[in-house]
């Protein structure tokens, strides 16, 4: 759920995140107890709104946040994910709970998947085809929402992960905290960005990253029956978020970029191994070629999309400073590896 992930992503002062830790230890005693719980309050705020029964939860909300990620089956009253927050219908006690998402072990598991999870995505996101071929714009905002649509396939894998929900949920949060981490250093990359403004465009960037991921969840919650309204919804979400509204892109550009997000979808979704997953083995559709015109060298060997050698990509540093790594040697370099090695 975005907004579990904007808690855990943002500053939101320690006394609002003891209160929700709270919270959290609190539903899960009653839940391992089947005690009935209307609400956890303290001074001056409602924090968490439950009721529950031996067959599980019946409804849930936390104030002030919107929980819209999941299909409408999976959905409980007031529109949150049955399993995307506490998961009342796992085995695990409330100390193994705690010991999963405190315990130095956890802490690195989860890490590790989250990073194998992202670095997937990244990879497929910084592809060169999607500007040569499917004519996706070069700058900051186009290129985030390429990154963006691939961590939403792996954020609805997890959201509807049944294996072991609890990890999937803390899983997602290091994903999503991973994708902030990133989106700091590509904005401290861009020219005349003062560092005291990094935290403000983080907010810009969190507000249109959200957005976009419900526009693609609202589109996939309209039933695999019909077809065309899906479709054109899809579409729309891409042409709003990828596109920017662009009246000029042909609408080919725009179907290829749909049937590939609902062709992934199902890949990432329904259709790779749960060994795959697990180990962030994850597979990609091709990317669409919506173009036979041969690419310019102009097009192929650009200052962001850069053609290199096989195992080779571009990198930040924390600071936003261009560096290059192999993911197979581990091998990092200032400089831009040979290009005379690409046959």
């Amino acid at each position: 759920s975005y907004g579990s992930i904007l808690v855990s992503s943002c500053a939101l002062g320690q006394k609002l995140q003891f209160y929700l830790l709270i919270s959290h230890i609190l539903f899960n005693i009653s839940l391992q107890f089947n005690i009935t719980m209307q609400s956890i309050s303290f001074p001056g705020k409602t924090i968490l709104k439950a009721v529950h029964s031996k067959d599980g939860v019946k409804s849930f909300s936390l104030a002030n946040m919107r929980y819209l990620s999941g299909s409408s089956s999976d959905r409980l009253k007031d529109g949150t994910p049955a399993e995307s927050l506490f998961d009342a219908a796992s085995t695990k006690n409330i100390f193994a709970r705690i010991v999963d998402r405190y315990s130095i072990s956890g802490q690195q598991k989860r890490i590790k998947m989250g990073e194998a999870y992202f670095q997937a995505a990244k990879r497929r996101s910084i592809d060169r085809l999607w500007c040569t071929d499917c004519k996706v714009g070069k700058a900051f905002r186009p290129q985030h929402a390429i990154l963006t649509m691939h961590v939403w396939f792996l954020n609805r894998r997890l959201i509807t992960d049944r294996h072991n929900s609890h990890q999937s949920l803390l899983v997602q949060e290091e994903l999503f905290d991973i994708l902030w981490y990133d989106t700091k250093t590509r904005i401290r990359a861009q020219p005349g960005i003062n560092e005291l403004s990094v935290d403000k465009h983080l907010k810009d960037v969190q507000n249109y990253t959200f957005q976009q991921c419900m526009d693609f969840d609202e589109a996939f919650d309209i039933p695999s029956s019909e077809k065309k309204r899906r479709d054109d919804e899809l579409g729309l979400a891409i042409w709003n978020n990828i596109y920017l509204k662009d009246d000029n892109v042909p609408d080919e550009f725009v179907d290829g970029i749909a049937k590939y997000v609902a062709e992934q979808h199902e890949n990432v979704v329904h259709l790779l191994p749960q060994n795959y997953w697990t180990e962030g083995r994850i597979g990609f559709v091709d990317i669409p070629r919506m173009t036979d015109k041969k690419a310019s060298p102009k097009d192929l060997v650009d200052d962001e999309m850069e053609a290199l050698p096989d195992g080779w990509f571009p990198a930040l540093t924390e600071s936003g400073e261009s560096y290059y790594w192999n993911e197979q040697t581990m091998n990092t370099t200032w400089s831009k590896p040979d290009l005379s090695k690409i046959d």
